[in-house]
């Protein structure tokens, strides 16, 4: 019976599934994963996405004003809530959550190391009040490891690491972009191990190229401009064309909002100090229906984000971050396919060059045909909706950012990454099966699950398994010499000295109880019974007992 109890309980029974529930906080979304790690048949590695949930458009350093708001916004939020209840309670002792911050936080702790680190603890503690017994922490990724995780998800996802040419990956958010692919020799910046393959990886992060932060950049350099052509002053009020809004649009916007970014932090101190005597000023951007021949296109305009010595020299240069971007740091890319993710596929579904499903290819002629058309549109056909002949960009800043976002995507890919054939980027979202979202969380998950040790359960280890073996054993023995003990003595006249008289034949009716276990019984307890039962009986006839085991 021990024998069969031991087998049972370490053969089939599994322990519990670990879980991490993991924080995507953008640097302008905030979305929450939950991934089971280990156990319960995820499949390859244990690896499963079982529920996701977006806050909405909201970054967590966009609380840098009330460092204590991040984490009431994040704790009182229905999705954390929801998240941690996907995990079971018997897996919550080996589960974690984690928030991982990326550009957005990099770029608030370039501003202020101590803001930074001040929200990340208020972070910290409100998870850990509402992870419900989990390990929660808070931290800020580094901009090649969000890289290398959002290769690991594409490829875990594509089948890219199940033999064959992996993928590439491109990532781009609001505040940087990512290029991350197989190295070629001589190229190598970082190595990634899964599943016991080592990959070695050329993975670059730029920060302030995101969408939003090159926005910034953008129309910070237009006051920049205008001070040049003023002989270096700057008056109010301030009202410049942008050539990448759209046609009959104007938007008006704080100074001081323009150059609060360290992706705006000019080394002119001069213009440094003008903009600081202006900076309750209201900046007015402007698009006027037909621009002359001499005014700037769009196109040329971002196009100075990609000269590094310009960019260096206009911009004070960050420690331990890229924010200039050298087109001739980065190779051409290789004959993989490139799978491009988040703003990527958010910029082309929203010009309506794709599927809103599957993956998808965008031919850079198809693209440059579209891109012509919204930076020629109006405010008000970009806002109506497309079944009535417009673009469906309903909300405002959403019409007066496209143009601009559209414009650096094509710059980003053909002049810093050289892409200028398209044929081999695919556009995603979610892949797999089941789908999972495509970005560096769910990379980061596999990187964890080796890192995971299983939960105790209700499993025996090893250890267990063989004492319970041993004593399951011994017990069958002592059972063996008890069934022939009495017989030996009832043939024989020899007796031991000191043996009572009767004794010998009652002492198989108060064995049998010992042998045999009840169902009520532990089981540690019934084999120690039975051993010390045992024992006395068989000591006078040691030889006898033996012979007749044999």
């Amino acid at each position: 019976m021990l024998l069969v109890t031991a087998v049972s309980l370490w053969v089939e029974c599994r322990p519990p599934s670990s879980y991490l529930v993991l924080i995507d906080a953008g640097s302008v979304h905030t979305s929450i994963y939950t991934y089971r790690l280990a156990g319960g048949g995820a499949g390859e590695g244990g690896i499963a996405e079982v529920a996701s949930c977006e806050l909405g458009q909201i970054g967590v350093s966009s609380f840098a004003s009330d460092p204590q708001g991040a984490a009431q916004f994040l704790a009182n939020h229905r999705c954390l809530r929801e998240a941690v209840e996907q995990v079971p309670l018997a897996s919550r002792s080996t589960s974690s959550v984690l928030l991982g911050g990326t550009a957005g936080l990099r770029v608030l702790r370039l501003a202020s190391p101590h803001l930074a680190h001040q929200i990340l603890g208020n972070l910290t503690a409100a998870l850990s009040e509402r992870s419900g017994g989990m390990a929660a922490t808070a931290r800020i990724l580094d901009g090649t490891l969000e890289g290398r995780d959002g290769w690991v998800t594409a490829n875990y996802l594509s089948g890219g690491l199940e033999g064959g040419q992996p993928r590439g990956a491109l990532d781009w958010g609001g505040a940087s972009s990512q290029v991350t692919v197989v190295a070629e020799e001589g190229e190598e910046d970082s190595r990634v191990e899964v599943a016991g393959t080592e990959y070695p990886l050329m993975a670059r992060s730029h920060l302030c190229y995101g969408q939003a932060e090159a926005l910034a950049r953008h129309r910070a350099g237009l006051v920049f401009g205008a001070y040049l052509a003023a002989n270096r002053s700057l008056g109010a009020p301030i009202a410049l064309e942008d050539p990448c809004l759209p046609a009959k649009a104007s938007l008006a916007l704080p100074l001081a909002a323009l150059l609060a970014s360290p992706c705006t932090n000019y080394t002119d101190a001069a213009f440094i100090r003008a903009v600081r005597q202006l900076e309750h000023e209201t900046v007015t951007l402007f698009r006027a229906s037909s621009s002359s021949p001499s005014s700037p296109s769009c196109s040329s305009t971002v196009a100075a984000a990609f000269q590094p010595s310009l960019c260096s020299s206009r911009y004070a240069q960050a420690e331990a971050e890229v924010t200039c971007l050298d087109p001739s740091s980065i190779p051409p890319p290789t004959n993989a396919t490139y799978l491009a993710f988040s703003t990527y596929w958010y910029l082309t579904r929203g010009m309506g060059l794709g599927h809103p499903s599957s993956p998808y290819t965008v031919h850079l002629p198809t693209f440059d045909s579209a891109l012509a058309s919204l930076c020629s549109s109006d405010l008000a056909t970009l806002q109506l909706a497309r079944a009535r002949g417009g673009w469906g960009l309903a909300q405002a800043k959403v019409a007066h950012d496209a143009c601009f976002q559209a414009t650096f995507m094509r710059a980003l890919l053909t002049t810093a990454y050289h892409f200028h054939s398209w044929g081999n980027i695919t556009f995603v979202k979610r892949l797999g099966e089941p789908p999972a979202e495509v970005g560096w969380s769910l990379g980061h998950a596999i990187a964890s699950a080796g890192q995971v040790e299983a939960g105790p359960g209700g499993c025996i280890s090893l250890p267990v398994f063989l004492t319970l073996l041993l004593a399951s054993l011994l017990a069958a023995l002592c059972a063996v010499c008890a069934h022939y003990a009495p017989k030996q003595r009832g043939s024989s006249s020899i007796r031991s000295p000191g043996l009572a008289p009767g004794l010998a034949p009652g002492l198989a009716p108060s064995l049998a109880p010992s042998l045999t276990p009840s169902h009520s019984q532990p089981l540690h307890s019934t084999s120690a019974l039975a051993l010390h039962s045992s024992t006395p009986a068989l000591a006078p006839q040691p030889r006898r007992c033996e012979t007749h085991a044999l």
